[in-house]
């Protein structure tokens, strides 16, 4: 045990340092603890003192089922981020991509492992060989992906949320694909009885766990916080959960990875878990489980081998037809729904990096004695390669598409036709009703005023519009306040007003949970009679949340005939890290300027009075509560909530505008 501690002392150390240093180098910590692994493995230090290797990581019983557990939560953290609702609203165009990203690298990548030289195989069952590099090929690692799309700036673009959801279309068919092949290696790979119970078995339990599990979940959370309220019991419920979900996979005849996976899904999903529990986990598994899994996945590759002739010539060709697989079936799957070839490109670099899940699926395939260690070598090297080519083909096409300027093809306000405005009857609460019955006029509006418990129960608003439809509710708790308005809002409601000054308590639970976009009023520091803004602010960055925020500021703009000034805030010339390029001040300026002439052009085409202003500034907030001083009488601003905080955190520069400045505030969430 003592030699156990001390080879997982000396692992964590060198993952976590080399970790670090990707990040420093604008590389996912994942390179780096897949580096440290082969720096102690039987490649450099092996070779450099073969039996300080051997005494460290030698045969050990401890650090493979180390390894599994490690497997669970990295797999629970990416079904974490598995977004249905995304998914949901992009569901044809992203069936489509993932579609064609899927079968054509599956098709590829069996013919290669197929045709593979047998000396590569092994004496193990060509199927079976030929379909773990399938599955291999086929998957997307979802954090790289994200990674990448948000160091360019283009995650929250329609075209960076399209790659985001084929992604995860491909993680989760990819992973059911891998249970399957897996239990196959586990049981034989015949058309038999067997065969056909874990494909049965595998199908049942995902429809299981998508349709109702996210409802058991959110019951069995509610029931566990009424016994025992506070993050540590749902941070036990969760790994209790998981755990029983891995062995039941595992009993069934599936992979238990796939379990903890589906686990993260319903957990995502059933909203009843806190922030600061799924952070958590994630906190656990980033700065334990990934490093130690990832270096000890680098520990068992075999570099002399492939750069062996003719072996790093077969893995280069192994990187080819990865690639070309990708590419190619979402060229094919932007073809079918109308995509232009050269957004089918670019969601073909998005989701051609393989990154952790290559390495994950490989490691399983070594485990189960499917594939031999030289071509799991070769598909960690793949993995590599294809994540490190990702970022300079992706920013080389998002260049050519200029994908961050707007898009008029979606009206974000038109959609919204059910309003919920929870109210105890303040000022911040009637300030919204009475915009919203300002801008009802020639639409039709649903507006559901909702008091719970003992609230005052008469009206917040005598609607001047003829279609503004109001509609008071007094609700009796159940639970607590932000519960019982949750439980309204789940109900096909398509926007939820708070009136808040500030985001703490019931209003910072709620921003939290709400099952749709939600937008927060906060009134000026000084009452006025009647609300009119003539002059609005608005602050843009380029992201779909505030595409949104523009869509809703012509919206109120057009009512009251506003004057709209539209501002980006970038860092002063010198203020920027050493390592950037001295063009990079002059391309941030050149950015901001496009994207507010693109965001201009769109407001102007509707005959809407705007003017641009490019602020430099180390502090965006600041520049933006300055900038206000009096000039304007609204400021609205875009965001979304950050997903790995243990309370309403929607930024830095929005809750500082929301605190510091004077005039009416509207701060649209709608992540």
């Amino acid at each position: 045990m003592k030699d156990f501690l001390f080879t997982l002392a000396v692992l964590l150390v060198v993952a976590r340092v080399f970790g670090e240093v990707a990040r420093k180098l604008h590389q996912p910590a994942v390179l780096g603890e897949l580096t440290a692994g082969l720096l102690l493995g039987p490649s450099f230090l092996g070779w450099l003192a073969p039996s300080l290797q051997s005494d460290l990581f030698g045969p050990s019983e401890t650090l493979p089922r180390l390894t599994t557990l490690s497997v669970c939560f990295l797999l629970a953290v990416t079904g974490l981020e598995i977004d249905l609702p995304l998914i949901g609203r992009r569901a044809r165009t992203a069936a489509w991509l993932s579609g064609g990203g899927l079968l054509v690298p599956l098709a590829l990548g069996f013919g290669w492992g197929w045709l593979m030289p047998e000396a590569l195989r092994g004496n193990h069952e060509r199927f079976l060989v030929a379909s773990f590099v399938a599955v291999a090929l086929a998957i997307s690692a979802i954090p790289v992906v994200a990674t990448v799309l948000l160091e360019l700036g283009a995650l929250r673009t329609p075209l960076g949320q399209l790659i985001l959801a084929a992604a995860m279309l491909d993680d989760a068919v990819g992973w059911i694909l891998l249970s399957v092949v897996a239990g196959f290696a586990q049981r034989g790979s015949g058309l038999d009885f067997d065969t056909v119970q874990i494909v049965f078995l595998t199908l049942s339990t995902l429809a299981v766990s998508l349709t109702v599990g996210p409802r058991w979940m959110s019951r069995f959370v509610g029931w566990s916080n009424s016994r025992d309220p506070g993050p540590r019991s749902q941070l036990s419920l969760f790994l209790l959960c998981m755990i029983l979900a891995s062995c039941f996979t595992e009993w069934i005849g599936l992979e238990p990875g796939f379990g903890a996976f589906l686990l993260g899904v319903v957990a995502g999903q059933s909203r009843r878990f806190s922030h600061q529990v799924l952070e958590t986990v994630e906190l656990m598994t980033v700065s334990f489980f990934s490093p130690l899994f990832f270096a000890t996945a680098g520990l068992k590759v075999d570099l002399p081998s492939i750069l062996q002739h003719p072996i790093w010539l077969y893995t280069l060709s192994l990187v080819v037809v990865a690639s070309v697989g990708k590419f190619l079936g979402c060229y094919l799957g932007g073809k079918a729904v109308g995509l232009a070839r050269s957004e089918s490109l670019v969601v073909g670099a998005g989701l051609n990096p393989r990154g952790a899940m290559g390495v994950i699926v490989a490691t399983l395939g070594l485990k189960l004695g499917v594939i031999e260690t030289q071509l799991y070598s070769m598909l960690v090297a793949m993995a590599l390669i294809t994540s490190l080519l990702a970022p300079p083909i992706l920013r080389y096409l998002l260049g050519k598409l200029e994908t961050t300027e707007p898009s008029p093809s979606h009206s974000f306000s038109a959609g919204i036709r059910r309003i919920l405005l929870p109210t105890a009857g303040g000022t911040n609460s009637r300030l919204a009703a009475s915009m919203l019955d300002a801008v009802s006029g020639g639409r039709e509006l649903e507006l559901t005023t909702l008091k719970v418990g003992n609230e005052p129960g008469g009206p917040i608003l005598s609607p001047k519009s003829p279609t503004l439809h109001v509609k008071t509710l007094h609700r009796k708790l159940s639970g607590s306040v932000e519960e019982t308005v949750l439980d309204e809002a789940h109900l096909d409601y398509h926007l939820v007003v708070l009136g808040a000054g500030q985001l703490e308590g019931v209003v910072d639970r709620i921003l939290q949970a709400t099952p749709c976009p939600t937008l927060v009023v906060r009134g000026p520091s000084q009452a006025e009679n009647e609300f009119r803004p003539r002059s609005i602010l608005l602050p843009v960055v380029g992201s779909q949340y505030s595409r949104h925020a523009v869509d809703l500021c012509a919206w109120w703009a057009r009512t009251y005939a506003s004057q709209i000034t539209l501002l980006h805030v970038i860092p002063p010339e010198g203020d920027q890290e050493m390592f950037l390029p001295d063009t990079y001040h002059q391309s941030r300026r050149d950015f901001a300027e496009r994207l507010l002439d693109g965001c201009a052009d769109l407001l102007r085409r509707d005959g809407l009075t705007t003017d641009t202003l490019i602020l430099e500034h180390i502090w965006p907030e600041k520049a933006i509560v300055e900038e206000l001083n009096g000039k304007y009488d609204l400021v609205i601003m875009g965001t979304n909530m950050e997903p790995l905080s243990g309370r309403a955190y929607l930024g830095h520069c929005v809750e500082h505008v929301l605190q510091n400045a004077d005039p009416t505030v509207m701060v649209l969430s709608s992540s």
